[in-house]
């Protein structure tokens, strides 16, 4: 994830390596590919532009409805505490976790799911692996 500093969200070292090798992976893998994860990135990114351009989709994207905002769904600082109000409920106003699909996929939808005890909420879809030809 990004840092918060004085001069706003920076990346972190090694940031930009993950990425690649992350992307030699889905550049290189042959059929049907899924990429799922907590991505701390949104459309706004440069890591989301390349992914389109190697060829996947992002699922809530081709059939989720709304915003999407998986994160943040609690604050950490506060859950790891032993506070009495350790977990208040708190609105996610980012959407950072993500399904990525190959072109072997129809995407039927795709949802946000509800709070499971994580700090982002979960992302759900309804996937059918298209027959070859």
């Amino acid at each position: 994830p990004p840092r918060l500093s004085w001069t706003g969200l920076n990346r972190r070292p090694g940031a930009e390596a993950q990425t690649t090798s992350l992307l030699d992976i889905v550049t290189t893998t042959e059929g049907p590919l899924l990429f799922l994860g907590d991505l701390n990135m949104t459309q706004m990114h440069d890591f989301y532009d390349r992914l389109e351009t190697a060829g996947l989709r992002d699922a809530y994207r081709v059939a989720g409805q709304g915003f999407g905002f998986t994160g943040p769904a609690r604050l950490e600082v506060l859950a790891r505490s032993d506070l009495p109000f350790r977990d208040p409920p708190v609105l996610p106003l980012l959407r950072i976790d993500y399904i990525w699909v190959s072109p072997e996929w129809r995407v039927s939808d795709a949802w946000v799911g509800e709070r499971v005890g994580s700090d982002h909420l979960p992302v759900l879809a309804r996937l059918t692996l298209t027959p070859p030809g």
